[in-house]
């Protein structure tokens, strides 16, 4: 039998990044703090993230068809608290942060380090509470170099 406790501790191992992920459809948006992401092809280039299949942003993120990975630097936690539960928008802000919208029409964050925006290719469902969802890649900027923000920087625990 697994010993649960060192299950979710070795899980947590997993060095992870704490990104922004925005969506779209139609006129309605919103974002989630996401940090199961990973690149996963070069050409096309494609990334991966785990999606948790409850909520709007997932039903946004089906509807759409497109996202937009934010990456933050070590020192912007603030931002992605923000974006643990559903967020206010309007036609310039969500959860009260300036964006713009990308070649997609989807929300690129104004004071994200980075972004990638992506269209949806496949969303697989692997039978767990998350599917992962394969984007490819259709823009990115980079506004800053610095260190991303990452699950040790914040303290944060999440996973296992």
């Amino acid at each position: 039998m697994m010993d649960e406790k060192a299950r979710r501790a070795a899980l947590r191992k997993i060095p992870y990044g704490v990104t922004v992920v925005t969506v779209r459809a139609g006129d309605r948006v919103n974002g989630f703090a996401g940090s199961w992401v990973s690149q996963c092809s070069f050409s096309p280039p494609m990334i991966m993230l785990g999606v948790k299949r409850a909520g709007l942003s997932y039903e946004l993120l089906d509807q759409g068809r497109i996202f937009v990975l934010n990456v933050l630097g070590k020192d912007q936690a603030e931002i992605a608290e923000k974006f643990f539960h559903p967020v206010e928008y309007t036609d310039s802000q969500i959860a009260g942060l300036a964006y713009s919208r990308g070649v997609t029409g989807a929300p690129i964050l104004k004071d994200a380090a980075a972004y990638v925006e992506c269209e949806v290719e496949r969303i697989f469902n692997i039978g767990g509470d998350h599917d992962v969802v394969v984007g490819r890649v259709v823009d990115a900027g980079f506004d800053r170099d610095e260190e991303p923000l990452t699950l040790a920087n914040t303290g944060w625990q999440y996973g296992g």
